[in-house]
């Protein structure tokens, strides 16, 4: 049960005012034992009594609590009175010894309670700063988990946080596999050996094993005088553990780990408090490594399935050159919903997509997986983009194939014709620079994909020629910056575009794009970033002057 600092003020209140009152009686007291030491010395003896006794009385109350305090008082006035009031009960010449008793027990009351209140009151505000500082260590390790990916670093920085809280000599994670445990990751001050790589100590001694496997936590204050883990105290002083407190993480019944704060040289009385904290701390620490494990498994699969869905051909026989950039916004997520593909679909015809998933990790890399090889599929059934684009979009919708959106720009280039046609599903507008550096913006043809089943996108076809290259980029690109008030835009990509019109490859000149993006994020992308880059090469017929056209619009 736990005191408001409302309720702390008001008792550090009393307090003072009990002392205050214990001073005013105890001066007033001395100045009349000294005027009674003048008229009469016979007087002095019980009143100097009274007085003396405040002091012993305080100090036992302090070193032994209120109960031994009002206890000794007791005493002290039943004995007074048994020795100095006469067995046929008080006359007027010991009424002044009748006075002093009680003064003694009002006074002697006020020292204890006094006393007893602001001890109470201290271990109160030692206990609250206690909860406050331990409250910020699980602050810190929260911070941590959300921070780091690798578990082996968080149980290392875990283990220093909670030795330096716990002002513990070291402190350790032990792991468990299917033959014994090992301490895997370690805390110790300087001058102690290193515990990393050696057995756990429940290898030393079965009642250790025992307790880790009901649950409990092990508590030894000191291995030289339990008895229970007397045994093995010869082991513990070869590794310098003189007291220990281990608390055990289970899983179907098996340990899997244990967390352990442990003194070198001294024995010590480790507190409900510091054990709750070891407790709260391991399971802090415990679900801040399965989601590290589960990160990695995760990012395992999604990269490999994201590796799997960049183009890989090259679009030589096509006519084009043709190169993807991918940049995920955090190097701890790697994978984002962006995607790129590049195939031919006939002799003439090939695709150029780009697109953008909602969401991020293992699911956006499924979705892109999914759509990728739909979008393959109806493009290869219908002769129309825009019959392939309103088919594929009205099974994503109608199915509920999506969790989220996706964006999409679809482009089919024909060798034959050099024309370029093309449906924006609400993606950002691409971009399609002429031979003479002069840049258009293809802008969107219909709305997201997969919102609703009933919309119909068009197409439209624009010439190109020889030297001409078309850009495609997601919104990581378009909204890099320091914030929101200073992104790129889609005409900083534009003007980027046109800087690089001297590069002689679509890979060169989507690497100079790219590295204006990430100069204009200073360092920070705020999104992931795919750029695909696509030039047509010089065997089409080029006309000086010529720049792209639209010649129609569905």
């Amino acid at each position: 049960m736990t005191s408001s600092p409302q309720s702390l003020k008001a008792r550090d209140f009393a307090v003072r005012v009990g002392w205050a009152v214990l001073l005013i009686v105890a001066t007033t007291e001395a100045l009349r034992l000294f005027q009674m030491w003048l008229i009469r010395v016979e007087n002095v003896p019980l009143r100097a009594f009274t007085i003396g006794f405040l002091l012993p009385l305080a100090f036992v109350t302090r070193r032994s609590g209120r109960r031994i305090g009002f206890l000794s008082l007791g005493l002290s006035v039943i004995l007074s009175a048994y020795f100095l009031m006469p067995p046929h009960g008080p006359t007027l010449e010991n009424i002044s010894d009748g006075a002093s008793l009680v003064f003694l027990m009002v006074t002697g009351c006020i020292v204890v309670q006094s006393i007893a209140t602001a001890d109470n009151n201290k271990r109160l505000r030692d206990e609250a700063q206690v909860r406050v500082n331990q409250e910020q260590v699980l602050a810190q390790i929260a911070r941590l988990a959300r921070s780091s990916t690798d578990p082996s670093d968080i149980r290392s920085s875990v283990a220093e946080i909670v030795a330096l809280s716990l002002k513990a000599d070291r402190c350790y994670f032990g792991l468990f596999d299917e033959e014994d445990g090992r301490i895997s990751d370690e805390w110790h001050r300087d001058g102690l050996p290193t515990l990393s790589g050696g057995p756990v100590l429940s290898a030393y001694n079965e009642a250790i094993r025992q307790y880790e496997v009901s649950g409990k936590p092990v508590i030894i204050q000191d291995v030289r005088t339990d008895p229970t883990f007397k045994q093995a105290s010869g082991t513990f002083d070869k590794l310098l553990i003189r007291s220990i407190v281990r608390v055990p993480m289970l899983s179907n019944g098996q340990v899997v780990a244990v967390l352990g704060a442990a003194m070198a040289n001294e024995p010590r009385v480790w507190t409900d408090t510091e054990i709750d904290f070891l407790e709260v701390a391991a399971a802090e620490t415990r679900a801040a490594v399965e989601s590290a494990h589960e990160f990695l498994r995760e990012k395992t699969i999604a990269s490999t399935l994201q590796r799997g869905l960049l183009p890989r051909p090259t679009l030589d026989d096509a006519g084009l050159d043709v190169y993807v950039f991918y940049k995920a916004a955090l190097e701890e997520a790697k994978i984002g919903g962006d995607f790129a593909d590049a195939f031919e679909l006939d002799a003439d015809r090939s695709a150029l997509v780009l697109g953008d998933v909602s969401g991020k990790g293992l699911l956006a890399a499924t979705q892109i997986a999914a759509v990728r090889n739909m979008l393959r599929y109806v493009l290869y059934q219908n002769e129309e983009l825009s019959n392939s684009m309103n088919a594929l979009n009205k099974v994503l919708a109608e199915r509920h194939l999506l969790s989220g959106f996706v964006t999409l720009f679809v482009g089919i280039y024909n060798r034959s014709h050099s024309t370029l046609t093309y449906v924006s599903c609400g993606h950002e507008p691409a971009l399609l620079q002429g031979s003479e550096g002069e840049v258009q913006r293809l802008m969107p043809t219909g709305m997201v994909l997969g919102a609703l089943a009933t919309e119909e996108y068009r197409q439209a076809t624009v010439i190109m020629s020889g030297g001409d290259t078309l850009l495609l980029y997601t919104d990581g690109a378009s909204e890099a910056g320091p914030d929101r008030r200073s992104q790129l835009g889609v005409d900083g990509v534009s003007a980027l575009l046109q800087s690089s019109a001297d590069l002689p490859s679509a890979k060169a000149r989507v690497t100079y794009v790219s590295n204006g993006v990430r100069a204009a994020a200073q360092g920070r992308l705020h999104d992931d970033v795919c750029i695909l880059g696509a030039i047509v090469k010089p065997s089409v017929l080029s006309v000086e002057g010529y720049s792209p056209r639209f010649v129609e619009q569905d």
